[in-house]
This record gives C-alpha cells, structure tokens and sequence, in this order.
C-alpha cells in the first residue's frame, strides 16, 4: 500500500510507503488482510498528518485501488467522501481470464477467436468510451440478445458459442449489475475523479500500476537484501533505505525517462507540446489508450486456454454468477465474486502534474 503524488520538476514530493508484511502461513500477502487492522493503520495515519494552518485535517479525496473489500472499507471509515476508483488492469486481467474460463468449451481456432473479437469490442467500449450507465446496460442487453439468438442455431459449433458467450456475460453482470461500481472503473469514474481534484481528465491514472511496479523495486531491489534467513529488519533499517538509496535513485531514474520522453516526442513530433517547466511528455490519458489498444489487440488475437490465467485477484470461482438480464436464458448459473488488493492514493489537497515514476 503506498500514497504519492508526483509535482512539477522543481516543486515538493511528498511520498508515503506503507509496507504489509503477512503471516507465514498466509497463501498471500492480500489473504493477510484485516479491515480493523487496517483502518486503524490509516487512523493513526491521518491523525499523524495533522492539520493545516486553517485547522484541517488531511483528506483524501480519491483512492484508486483493485477490488480488495478490506482495503475500500478501510479508506471508508477514515474518509466518508473518499471517491473510489477500481484499476482498470486488474478489471481487464480478470475479464481476459473470465474469457479464458468460459470460453473453455468453445473449439479452438476461429470459432473461440470469433467470440473473444465480438466480445472484447463490447469490453473496450465499456472500459474506454461509454459514459452513461444506462447506455452501457443498453450494450450489454443488446449482447445477450445477439448471443441468444446464435445459441438458437442447430449446430454444435454455434451452440458451444452461445452458451461459452452468455457464461461470460452471466460473470460480467457482476461488473456492470451495479452502477455505484460500474461508475469506479468506467471512464465516467475517471471524469468525475478529475471534477472532484479539479484537475483534467488526462491527468488522471486509472491504473495503479505505476504504483505496483514501484513498491516492487522496492520490495524486490532494495529491502529483499537485508531479509537474511528471513528475518526482517527493525523499522530504522527500511527508513534509512528510503531516505538514502530508493528515494535518490527514484529522482535519477525519472529524470532519465523524462529526458528519453522528451527525446522520442521529438522524433514524433514538429512542434510538441510542453509542460511548464519546459519539458515535452506523454499525458496519462495518452500513455492508457495505448495501453487499451494492445490490450485489444492481445485479446483479440489470443487463443489461449485456462491454464494461462493471469494472477489479478479480481478473478471469479469456478462458475459464473447468475444475472437479473440472463433470468430466462437455458444457460442460468450461480456464483460469488473474489476481491483483490494493493492500493494507491491521490491526496486531495495537493494536485500536481503526473509524471511517470519509475518502473
């Protein structure tokens, strides 16, 4: 878990690290987790960060993490008006092992890559260009109306579609079945965070992974050497590493990357755009829809089977749940939805312009 906010060059970075360490008996770190333990943590948190001169305290006005139910509790019992984004990686990794769950049956080859194109052109709307609920919902009846009636052919082929199609529909009602979370990883979330900090739409990150990368160096780089026999070091050990190895080296790199930004916005570009300080780069929107492309692009061309699941812990059990749009389908199921973890913050009173930390 960790809060940051990237500033202009030449401006304060306030950072924050929370690290977790789980029992030894835990399967995973996020399966360790305790929402008591938890909002307590961010208690004592908040109550360290004080006030401001005007009396105060620290708020946090937008979160964006994966699907973890003990972690959004906790951030809601410290911050009632915090507004709660759901990363969209971890909502995409689940949905391509929801396709690669349901569409099992489906024959391999053009038959199951026919499917996974019809159905990633529905996902890339929802997740990139629908802003209204109501439309989306028109989307995804209009979906199960089409694969309904293909499930009406007389072939086995087409039949094995209908019914693989409709599984994963049954299993994306869990996403779209409630507008409060449709809204926390639509691109209509993403507009109302950016009201809400005043800031643009661009400059808001609807992923957490730059965050996730992050505190993997760290974990990884920097404090996996001093776990000896696996022990863990006291407290004073990991606070002189912030301070003076991860924190240096975090300023270099992303000076680095702004540096090779800048050079290949150039190569690109006649007359680039620049930032205040003068340097050229790529907004947070931009660096996304690219993202989303090959995403796209990956799904549409993959055939991949289950045993390829990513790990995003966002995933579902074995069987899809049932949806209130699927009641009078033949291909009615049950199921209840898996959480996930990691989590990073926007603080709310200190808005800058975002740059890419370092990976």
């Amino acid at each position: 878990m960790g809060l940051s906010e990237l500033p202009p060059v030449g401006e304060a970075l306030t950072y924050k690290n929370m690290l977790f360490m789980a029992r030894e008996s835990a399967r995973a770190v996020h399966a360790d987790y305790n929402t008591a333990i938890l909002s307590h943590l961010l208690q004592l948190f908040k109550k360290g960060m004080g006030t401001n001169e005007h009396g105060e305290q620290f708020i946090i006005k937008i979160g964006n993490t994966d699907n973890d139910a003990r972690e959004r509790a906790a951030l809601a019992n410290n911050w009632g008006d915090i507004f709660l984004l759901l990363c969209i990686f971890h909502v995409w990794q689940a949905w391509q092992n929801g396709l690669n769950r349901y569409l099992s049956g489906v024959p391999k080859g053009k038959p199951r890559k026919s499917v996974r194109q019809q159905l990633g052109k529905l996902l890339m709307k929802l997740l990139r260009d629908v802003l209204v609920y109501e439309d989306a919902i028109t989307l995804y009846k209009m979906e199960i109306e089409y694969w309904t009636s293909i499930g009406r052919k007389q072939d086995q082929i087409s039949q094995s579609q209908a019914k693989g199609a409709l599984a994963f529909l049954r299993y994306l009602d869990s996403y779209i079945g409630s507008h409060a979370f449709w809204h926390s990883w639509s691109p209509a979330g993403a507009i109302t965070a950016s009201q809400l900090l005043g800031v643009p739409v661009s400059q808001i990150a609807r992923t957490n992974n730059h965050l996730e990368s992050f505190n993997g160096r760290i974990k990884g780089k920097y404090y996996k050497p001093y776990q000896h026999s696996g022990r863990l070091p006291q407290i004073d050990v990991w606070i002189l590493l912030v301070v003076t190895t991860v924190m240096p080296d975090f300023f270099k790199e992303r000076q680095e990357k702004r540096q090779l930004s800048d050079h290949y916005t150039l190569l690109r570009h006649i007359d680039p755009a620049k930032d205040s300080d003068g340097s050229m780069s790529i907004t947070i929107q931009e660096k996304e829809e690219e993202t989303i492309q090959e995403w796209l692009a990956e799904l549409t061309n993959s055939d991949s089977d289950d045993d390829n699941e990513e790990d995003c812990r966002l995933d579902p059990v074995e069987d899809p749940p049932s949806s209130p749009f699927l009641e009078t389908s033949e291909y009615h199921e049950s199921e209840s939805s898996d959480t996930s973890t990691s989590i990073s913050f926007v603080e709310g009173s200190v808005v800058g312009k975002v740059d890419e930390p370092v990976k």
